[in-house]
């Protein structure tokens, strides 16, 4: 009881991530992001917002950098930097860029700091679309110049939690793929006998695989909780075969197939592994690859690796 108790305190700091909502603060509360808004289209993920600084008090010889980042388990992607310039250092930077003396990678956007009642803008980019962004986090981080004598201080806020995006069709695969993928992958049960089973990760938690494993199957497969706690257990021992393709699973029920691939990268040569390789293989659409480990699945007896097999070879999966 107290072990799981231990447990449930780790999974609730690892789940407290705020809502997505209206005029959120970032910046000890100096910016004020609103309107904020993603699309899809045409492979596109567009992220727009309206900054709004009126809160905040910028010297003139002092600048910004502000950042704002998508990040979903081991993904992330830092978007286009916004650089927030005083008025004397707005004027640097213009001499500074007409000399070609610019270092760095170019920021998105470029503000002078301008006078009270229009200090606001408004911030859209375009990037690829990956399938990981869909249930990402967006962060908004500002970096402070450290000029006159002061600390270059980095501040990192969170956005909006779970972010919601279509879902983009794989091609050659039927509608319901998001369904059907729970029933293909694989989830494995450490074995008993294993020293990391009841080694704990942390010796002042108390925490173990086994109690992770025992506690994600008082769950539904496929929900929250469940999914939760085979990540936290891939973060926790991520050394350890069996968390790692328990956590890839997760991924591929989601079809996030990069952080699937990296999970399974250093242990797709092991048996336990291969049934999940070729669920991997298959949505990301080597036909061939597939096969081959759907079929080194089989001869271990695995049985939903027959079904998939079977599907494959019939042309319902894949064209």
């Amino acid at each position: 009881m107290n072990l799981n108790w231990k447990i449930m305190g780790i999974l609730g700091l690892c789940l407290l991530l705020p809502s997505l909502m209206h005029g959120q603060s970032a910046y000890r509360g100096r910016l004020l992001l609103d309107s904020l808004n993603f699309s899809v289209s045409g492979g596109k993920l567009e992220v727009g917002m309206e900054v709004n600084y009126e809160g905040l008090d910028l010297s003139s010889d002092e600048y910004l950098t502000l950042t704002p980042l998508l990040i979903s388990g081991v993904e992330r992607l830092r978007l286009p930097s916004i650089l927030l310039n005083g008025r004397t250092r707005q004027k640097v930077y213009e001499r500074s860029r007409l000399l070609g003396r610019a270092v760095g990678t170019a920021p998105s956007v470029v503000v002078r700091d301008g006078v009270r009642g229009n200090r606001h803008f408004r911030y859209s980019v375009s990037v690829p679309f990956r399938e990981w962004m869909s249930g990402s986090t967006l962060f908004f981080r500002t970096e402070e110049c450290g000029c006159n004598g002061s600390p270059a201080s980095i501040y990192t806020d969170s956005i909006a939690s779970d972010v919601l995006l279509p879902s983009i069709r794989v091609k050659g695969l039927e509608k319901d793929v998001d369904v059907r993928c729970l029933s293909w992958v694989e989830f494995i049960p450490a074995p008993l006998d294993s020293a990391v089973l009841v080694a704990p990760a942390c010796p002042s938690s108390g925490v173990t695989l086994g109690g992770l494993f025992s506690l994600a199957y008082c769950y539904r497969p496929g929900s929250g909780e469940f999914n939760s706690i085979y990540l936290l257990a891939a973060r926790l021992f991520p050394d350890n075969a069996e968390a790692a393709i328990n956590a890839a699973a997760v991924a591929l029920i989601k079809r996030d197939t990069r952080t699937a691939r990296h999970y399974l990268s250093r242990f797709s040569t092991l048996p336990e592994a291969f049934n999940n390789m070729g669920v991997l293989c298959m949505l990301e659409g080597n036909r061939e690859k597939a096969e081959v480990y759907l079929e080194m699945a089989v001869s271990r007896g695995v049985k939903r690796a027959s079904a998939v097999l079977t599907e494959l070879r019939n042309g319902r999966l894949m064209h």
